[in-house]
Formats: C-alpha cells, sequence, structure tokens
C-alpha cells in the first residue's frame, strides 16, 4: 500500500480526461488552504502543487504553436 497521497493523485492524475484534471488541481488547492486555515502547515505543500500543477496545464494550454521554418517556402 502506497504511502502518503501522492501515489494516490499521481495515479488519479494519470487515468483521468483533461476536465478531470483541473478538477484536481483545483480540490488541490481548496483542501490545501483549508488545511492550513485548521492548523497543519503542510497543507501549503499540497495547494502549492495544485497551483503549480493549475498552472502548467493552463500555460500549455494556451501557447502559441511554433513558427514555421524559414528554410521551406510557403506552399510546399
Amino acid at each position: 500500500m502506497p504511502y502518503g497521497t501522492g501515489p494516490i493523485i499521481r495515479q488519479a492524475f494519470v487515468s483521468a480526461t483533461p476536465w478531470q484534471r483541473y478538477l484536481i488541481g483545483v480540490a488541490m488547492v481548496v483542501v490545501g488552504a483549508a488545511l492550513v486555515a485548521t492548523g497543519h502547515l503542510t497543507g501549503g505543500l499540497l495547494a502549492a502543487a495544485g497551483a503549480v500543477l493549475l498552472w502548467r496545464m493552463v500555460r500549455g494550454r494556451f501557447r502559441r504553436p511554433p513558427a514555421p521554418s524559414e528554410a521551406s517556402p510557403p506552399g510546399e
């Protein structure tokens, strides 16, 4: 049996659809903030991991496509 929530979250994230991945990230931030509010300072790590996860997903989603190379003329 895995120890801690890391392996559990990782397995859930691997088998999740894209909208479920966003939901997992938001849940990590909310639960981490709730843990910090109740006095568990390690909940800040969970919230920070969720925020980084969301930031990387959003950044990857809105990244511009690479520019076409200048070596080949257009239309080839």
